[in-house]
């Protein structure tokens, strides 16, 4: 099977869809078999509300099983603390909303 040009297109564009691809590809170069994993596909954890126990909620996802969290950035600012995030804990991603953010 081959994928075409307008599906790479679409993984070039969907941030879910990249990090998927590079857990195959890093698996295949491993010769390890696919394991399931749960990924949050959309979470703020780099708004205000999380600031008290942003932590505590990042263990509680990580002991319920969840891999990834794709921390989407809702503004510049969120962009960057998402960045930020991503470095302070390894369970989290953060990906740019829009182009303009």
């Amino acid at each position: 099977m081959s994928v075409s040009q307008s599906h790479i297109q679409i993984l070039s564009r969907n941030p879910v869809l990249l990090l998927i691809k590079y857990i195959i590809v890093i698996s295949v170069r491993r010769k390890r078999l696919l394991k399931p994993v749960l990924v949050d596909t959309h979470c703020h954890l780099d708004m205000a509300p999380f600031d008290d126990d942003r932590a505590e909620v990042v263990k509680r996802a990580e002991d319920a099983g969840i891999k990834y969290l794709i921390n989407a950035g809702s503004d510049r600012n969120g962009n960057i603390r998402g960045l930020e995030l991503s470095n302070e804990y390894p369970p989290c991603i953060c990906f740019r909303r829009n182009s303009s953010a």
